[in-house]
């Protein structure tokens, strides 16, 4: 965290056992799509990044309990919480959006969810 990252290097996916990944605070704009394969994945947090768009593809990721991408340049997040039946907390705070997801409320295990401007 709070580091100058600007590239996440596409060898995370030589670490198939991760369950937390934090890169909150740089200067991120995507996710390598290798992340897709991290399927042990429990906390995803990428909040203070530069992040325009959210991949489909994180839809792979179902054992995400806790999605943080607060304070991105966020406008719309794809249809793609289906996938994630046992979320509890999701942060979306300070984007761009002007609505949530529809499929949010597939998110049944959901305790937090933030999305304040």
């Amino acid at each position: 965290n709070r580091n100058q990252l600007k590239v996440i290097p596409p060898s995370i996916v030589n670490f198939p056992q991760l369950e937390v990944f934090r890169v909150d605070d740089n200067g991120l704009r995507t996710f390598p799509d290798g992340i897709g394969t991290l399927t042990k994945l429990v906390t995803l947090s990428a909040s203070g990044n530069s992040f325009e768009i959210v991949p489909v593809w994180l839809t792979k990721l179902q054992s995400l309990r806790e999605f943080r991408l607060a304070d991105n340049q966020l406008s719309k997040i794809p249809s793609l919480f289906s996938s994630f039946t046992g979320l509890v907390s999701l942060s979306l705070d300070g984007n761009q959006m002007t609505k949530l997801p529809d499929d949010v409320g597939s998110c049944t295990s959901l305790t937090t969810l933030t999305a304040s401007r």
